[in-house]
């Protein structure tokens, strides 16, 4: 019985680890926030202190301005997040109901 347990619960965390995305979690995203009226670029739960380099060659500017490859120049608005390849998507506010 106690097999059957572990079995179970080793399964039930391997389950949670397929769903979870790890690459759209707030720690791999720079996120656009809204800090005391101004626009800063959070990392890691920090603020970004410095422009930042992706590895496709997009560059994120401290003032919320990202710069793609291409040279199309883009700015972040409140609650919007570009990850590390480069790509953006706005962060869904959580419902707390």
């Amino acid at each position: 019985m106690r097999s059957f347990f572990l079995i179970l619960i080793t399964s039930l965390f391997t389950l949670l680890g397929v769903f979870n995305d790890p690459g759209k979690s707030d720690d791999t995203m720079y996120c656009a926030k809204l800090r005391d009226g101004k626009l800063v670029i959070m990392h890691e739960g920090a603020v970004v202190t410095g422009d930042v380099t992706l590895e496709n060659g997009t560059q994120i500017k401290t003032d919320g301005s990202v710069v793609k490859p291409d040279g199309e120049t883009v700015v972040l608005k409140d609650g919007e997040c570009i990850d590390k390849k480069g790509i953006s998507e706005e962060k869904k506010p959580k419902d707390n109901r």
